[in-house]
């Protein structure tokens, strides 16, 4: 067994670096091992170095690849949160993906319909929005999911522009938000939060002004999809 995890380390080091030293494949266990290469006992475990890794660098790209389900990992989280919206503006709940079942969080500062929100580092970021009556914000809050006793912190920096029914993403460390709508109208405008510097920052126009979209980062670029253009 020795002479294996020697040869597969050495494989390791010239051939696959840091792939083979993900997460996924350091949980491979000693069982693992021996049933991708069907062997029933250790004294078994001897074969030419290159053939073993390429075995189990084939099974485990396959279960990795065909697996249905994954274990969280570190920073990953098995729950989604619903905030806000037009019946229940400040209310917040949590859906648990393992044992099926929605649970109450903290209420959120102020009533928010059509914000946007995004998970930095299990800070729930929750900016802009409509109180229905009023005009639109374009304040921010977030709740820190790292506390063990979570509340929800309204000192942060407003964006530069209010809106609502506005699309937000993540990418490369900074929180993007685009469009949306005002008391002005429809809006183009679109801005960056860098959650390190607590900064918010201007970025170039949209070509259309859109509402009712999505906004998503893709491949390390954003993708607008389209709902309303005007």
């Amino acid at each position: 067994m020795g002479d294996l995890v020697q040869a597969a380390e050495t494989f390791i080091s010239k051939n696959l670096g840091a792939v083979l030293k993900s997460a996924d494949f350091l949980q491979v266990g000693v069982d693992d091992v021996k049933a991708m290469l069907k062997l029933e006992s250790d004294e078994k475990l001897v074969c030419n170095s290159t053939d073993c890794m390429q075995l189990l660098v084939k099974s485990l790209a396959s279960r990795l690849s065909g697996a249905p389900t994954r274990k969280a990992k570190p920073g990953q989280s098995d729950e989604i949160l619903m905030i806000g919206g037009w019946y229940c503006p400040q209310s917040v709940v949590k859906f648990n993906t393992k044992t099926n079942q929605w649970s109450n969080m903290p209420d959120t500062n102020i009533a928010r319909g059509f914000p946007s929100a995004v998970n930095y580092n299990q800070q729930i970021l929750l900016m802009g929005g409509w109180p229905r009556l009023g005009p639109y914000y374009n304040s921010v809050e977030m709740l820190n999911l790292n506390d063990e006793n979570p509340k929800w912190d309204n000192n942060l920096p407003s964006m530069g522009e209010k809106r609502g029914v506005f699309a937000s993403a993540l990418l490369n460390g900074l929180v993007y938000c685009a469009g949306g709508f005002n008391d002005t109208g429809h809006l183009s405008s679109c801005e960056s939060y860098n959650p390190e510097e607590r900064k918010w920052s201007s970025i170039r126009n949209m070509n259309n002004k859109r509402t009712y979209h999505a906004l998503v980062s893709a491949r390390g670029v954003m993708a607008k999809q389209l709902s309303s253009m005007i």
